[in-house]
């Protein structure tokens, strides 16, 4: 007796594209904090770990692409409309969002509760030493304290907004370039 296999639903596609895409998401912020906290020690490290931050920051959009690629191709038989392609990155998107949001909460209620206050007394050293204007100063400084005010409550959710207002338009782009009229992959 041969048991055919269950199709996979979109969500369970989409919500393990999305936990890959949510552990890219989350060794990116781990290397941006490595070079938050090595800016100021001039060690060769930083520009090591600001380079890994931007290529893998470049890469989220390109994995979010090849996995929904992917998923039209093996799930959907290379065909899926607009709103079901939108639908599908946006679920995958959203599990990538709450991911990194709880990674940050416990990075910053746990792991590292003065970062910023740590970067505020490194800046104000800094800042002395090269002779950065008054007003300019200041103004960083008000920026980092606003910051280190925040609680990692705070913090999570303002990076769920963040990530919420970006994701709808990098979703709309993909979903535009994986739109497949059916009638023309038939033939």
């Amino acid at each position: 007796m041969e048991e055919t296999a269950k199709p996979k639903s979109y969500r369970e596609c989409a919500m393990r594209d999305g936990t890959l895409l949510g552990s890219l998401w989350i060794v990116t912020f781990t290397m941006f904090t490595i070079m938050i906290k090595n800016m100021f020690a001039n060690t060769g490290i930083t520009a090591v770990t600001a380079t890994a931050t931007v290529i893998l920051m470049t890469m989220s959009p390109i994995m979010a692409y090849k996995m929904a690629k992917r998923h039209t191709l093996e799930e959907r038989d290379g065909r899926i409309s607009f709103s079901e392609a939108w639908l599908y990155i946006m679920t995958m998107y959203m599990c990538a969002i709450i991911l990194s949001a709880i990674a940050e909460y416990i990075y910053f209620a746990f792991v590292d509760t003065y970062l910023f206050h740590d970067f505020l007394s490194e800046f104000r050293a800094v800042a002395m030493q090269a002779q950065i204007g008054e007003e300019e100063s200041q103004e960083i400084q008000k920026a980092i304290e606003l910051l280190g005010s925040m609680s990692a409550v705070d913090i999570a959710l303002s990076t769920i907004n963040s990530h919420l207002l970006r994701v709808t338009v990098i979703t709309t782009i993909l979903a535009f370039m994986l739109k497949r009229n059916p009638d023309k992959n038939l033939q």
